[in-house]
């Protein structure tokens, strides 16, 4: 009887353990932080971006934005590097980096590789959106694709 009980409480938790996270690509196309309450912020590791969630009367998201230097394609190559693919469609420029570089800054702290993306799109050298791979989300996020509500 207790064997019964303790499998039971293993796949109870292993159940839930399962359904807890889920991989998204995760979509921020509108980049104002300015009253934002879900903003993707670029960090300065290749690759990696911070998730904010504030009030949307709170000037948090929009000092996150300006250290991050407002997304300017100019600070992206200062400390991401170059891009491991670039391209041109309709006027909007897009950098694609998926992979780890020993040319960009801080090659130890970067966690690109594997399931990991990120897409910058770029319209007059102005960043107006973030899509990016992550593998564990919560589960009230639903997929595949997740645009962040504002």
């Amino acid at each position: 009887m207790i064997n019964v009980i303790i499998k039971l409480v293993g796949i109870v938790l292993l159940s839930s353990c399962s359904t807890r996270y889920n991989s998204l690509l995760i979509i921020d196309n509108s980049l104002n932080p300015v009253g934002s309450k879900n903003q993707l912020v670029l960090a300065r590791d290749r690759g990696e971006l911070g998730h904010y969630s504030y009030a949307g009367t709170g000037v948090g998201s929009l000092e996150h934005f300006r250290r991050s230097g407002s997304g300017a394609k100019e600070w992206v190559i200062i400390h991401w590097g170059s891009p491991d693919s670039s391209y041109t469609k309709g006027g909007i420029e897009y950098l694609i980096y998926e992979k780890r570089s020993k040319s960009a800054p801080n090659y130890s702290s970067q966690y690109l590789g594997g399931e990991r993306l990120v897409k910058l799109r770029y319209k007059n050298a102005k960043l107006i959106s973030i899509e990016a791979f992550f593998r564990n989300c919560p589960i009230y996020m639903k997929g595949p694709v997740y645009i962040l509500p504002k």
